[in-house]
């Protein structure tokens, strides 16, 4: 299991997944910033 960012994946075919959770994360993380 590796990590990435915030977001957990097991191999390369959930890599769409791990975009998806990386692009929220960061939007995430910018409404933060905006707080």
């Amino acid at each position: 299991m590796k990590k990435t960012s915030k977001c957990y994946f097991e191999d390369e075919t959930m890599f769409f997944q791990i975009k998806a959770c990386m692009i929220e994360n960061k939007v995430k993380d910018l409404e933060d910033n905006w707080k």
